[in-house]
């Protein structure tokens, strides 16, 4: 899951680093691109310069995925996009061509697949906590035995007396 993040972050990168310099390169005339209406440029070549900035973010994120910083790059995609998408659909204020609604769309999908499947690897690595081990069983009491020499002298006597009996026995029948 951790490669999968990976990947998507580098194409989070990509899609920032091709809106930022977009953005400077088109910074004369955002006409189509940026803007439909005038434009300042400053104000637009600080947002490109940030586009930048985010993208180089999630380029050194790739290589190592942090959880918090995972999130927040998925929150500010999905920001942008919400804001992108106000101002396509509601104030008519940013182009609606077909490269724009693929690259937000593409960024939304990142964003959304960057918070789930983050959220998948946290639940799978926290630490469950794990149930007492059984204490070990008590040992069992052993059988109370008789020292050894003991127990011979009860089976010798056992057939002493056997013996005896049986030569009454005969005797008794003689």
């Amino acid at each position: 899951m951790k490669s999968y993040i990976q990947g998507s972050l580098v194409i989070v990168s990509i899609l920032l680093f091709i809106w930022g310099m977009g953005i400077l390169i088109m910074l004369s005339d955002p006409r189509g691109l940026a803007s439909l209406g005038t434009v300042d440029t400053a104000t637009l070549s600080i947002l490109a310069v940030s586009l930048l900035g985010f993208s180089l973010v999630a380029l050194v994120t790739a290589q190592d995925p942090k959880k918090e910083i995972v999130y927040s790059l998925g929150a500010v995609l999905v920001l942008i996009c919400l804001a992108a998408a106000f101002h396509m659909i509601k104030t008519h204020d940013l182009a609606m061509s077909i490269k724009n609604v693929i690259s937000l769309i593409v960024a939304l999908g990142s964003a959304i697949y960057l918070i789930v499947a983050q959220n998948s690897v946290s639940r799978a690595t926290v630490a469950r906590p794990r149930a007492a081990p059984r204490p070990a069983p008590a040992p069992r009491p052993k059988a109370a035995s008789r020292p050894a020499p003991a127990r011979k002298k009860a089976a010798t006597r056992k057939k002493a007396k056997k013996k005896k009996t049986a030569k009454k026995k005969t005797k008794a029948r003689r």
